[in-house]
């Protein structure tokens, strides 16, 4: 593998090549490229030595891109030991194979790199550093390697831990919001029920009285109809009546006339027949006044039912659409009360899985521990 992470002292731009690992297929000269020309000015600053022989194969490749990284910061060396408060014959040691660098320094040179080229350092480049850091550091000193491997586990198992506790955190909030609903719904179903039994036992008490309403004005509008059938009889009967009165009269009529005919004819009348004929005149006039008052009577008498009877249907009618009214109300509670239950049904399942969810995270098994 070639040194190519170079040696820098012409002074001239590194154009990188690919990194050690070959498989990971990534180009240290599309990482200068994404800098732009502020990356490739500070490519210039930081010159090195080459790296000598005696160095482990592990210790130069890591050597290596440990320069790429230095040559990142736009400083020379003795410049960045003192931005990084490290001695500057240390830094040489680690830019050198001499020396693996603790962890910390490797993250911290990554950052200072990423904020002078204004880019951050691609994550695949990034996890290939830590690999060679950390094959670097098993071959110097298994014991550091296999502390830094438990860090690195303490540092994954943090991440889990703040990835569940964000998790938890969420869950918790919607079950809050959720538990939160679920008391609105609750309240709002009482209310529901509430209302529905008062109209309930209001719909009741109407319509106990509309029945009431109903049974009344049917014996009413009954009584009615028995009334004006009598009152079609009696008219009927006085119309008979005043048929027979008009014959009766038409026919004292022509007995009047024959006797005025026949009244010349005799030598002689007596007072007791003009008496006679005054009476039938008599008795002639009072049956014509008899027959229209009775019409009269009869008449008035008819319209007054049928006026009354059309009044008595107008309310059964009335009485019929406010009964339905109050029973399409009655059922549009029944309904609200239904559907606000399916939703409280609704939201204590999902607040079910919420739960479930929870205390399979790692933070919820714990508390169920303690």
């Amino acid at each position: 593998m070639s040194g190519s992470y170079g040696d820098g002292g012409d002074g001239g731009v590194i154009e990188g090549e690919l990194l050690p690992d070959a498989d990971l297929g990534i180009r240290l000269s599309a990482e200068i490229a994404r800098g732009g020309p502020q990356a490739a000015v500070a490519m210039r600053r930081m010159d090195f030595r080459p790296i000598p022989d005696g160095v482990g194969p592990e210790c130069r490749e890591f050597a290596e891109i440990l320069r790429f990284l230095g040559q990142r910061t736009g400083r020379s060396l003795r410049g960045y030991a003192v931005l990084a408060y490290r001695d500057a014959g240390r830094l040489s040691k680690y830019f050198s194979g001499r020396e693996v660098p603790p962890a910390d320094f490797v993250e911290r040179l990554i950052a200072d790199g990423d904020q002078v080229s204004g880019n951050q350092l691609a994550a695949e480049v990034r996890e290939h550093v830590r690999q060679l850091h950390r094959a670097a550091l098993r071959a110097v000193s298994p014991k550091s390697a296999s502390v830094q491997a438990l860090r690195d586990e303490i540092v994954s198992a943090n991440k889990d831990l703040s990835k569940a506790s964000t998790l938890v955190k969420t869950l918790a909030e919607g079950l809050d919001q959720a538990r939160q609903r679920v008391r609105e719904l609750e309240g709002e179903n009482r209310q529901l029920e509430l209302e529905a039994a008062t109209v309930a036992v209001a719909s009741a008490a109407e319509s106990e009285r509309l029945v009431g309403d109903q049974e009344r004005l049917r014996a009413e509008r009954d009584q009615l109809r028995e009334q004006v059938d009598h009152l079609s009889e009696a008219l009927e009967r006085a119309e008979q009546h005043a048929r027979l009165l008009q014959q009766r009269c038409s026919d004292l009529e022509d007995r009047l006339e024959a006797a005025g005919e026949t009244a010349a004819e005799e030598t002689a009348d007596t007072t007791e027949e003009a008496r006679e004929q005054d009476d039938h005149e008599a008795e002639a006039l009072r049956l014509r006044e008899e027959q229209l008052r009775v019409a009269s009577v009869a008449e008035a008498e008819a319209r007054e039912a049928r006026r009354r009877l059309d009044a008595t249907m107008s309310e059964l009618a009335s009485i019929e659409r406010r009964r339905a009214q109050a029973e399409e109300a009655a059922d549009e509670m029944r309904m609200r009360a239904a559907h606000t239950q399916q939703e409280l049904h609704d939201l204590e399942s999902r607040l079910a899985a919420l739960q479930e969810i929870t205390d399979g995270t790692p933070l919820g098994r714990l508390r169920r521990r303690r």
